[in-house]
């Protein structure tokens, strides 16, 4: 894929914006706990609910849930419109962990 940039002033904007995004993705994972999440949710191979999580991690719910919107917010996992909702990785974080549907 090849890029065009109008001026260095773009190019600095994007790359700027690369590493705040990159920055975010790793504050993200730097809890274990949050791994352990995203860890679990790739292995189950398919969505998983919050309840399935829970039972799967043992995490407390009030833990669980909030480690859960720190990587829904940084876009690393993102969930369904379902009753009750499941969890999946997004494209995005596939990408970045090279993981291939």
């Amino acid at each position: 894929m090849e890029y065009i940039y109008s001026n260095d002033e773009e190019i600095e904007n994007r790359i700027e914006l690369f590493c705040t995004v990159i920055d975010s993705v790793i504050k993200a994972l730097k809890k274990p706990k949050r791994i352990q999440i995203v860890k679990t949710i790739y292995k189950a191979g398919n969505p998983l609910t919050f309840k399935e999580i829970e039972e799967q991690t043992g995490f407390p719910t009030t833990t669980l849930h909030d480690n859960l919107e720190v990587l829904y917010i940084r876009n690393i996992i993102t969930k369904t419109d379902d009753r009750p909702s499941k969890y999946l990785l997004t494209e995005f974080a596939k990408e970045l962990l090279g993981i291939q549907d």
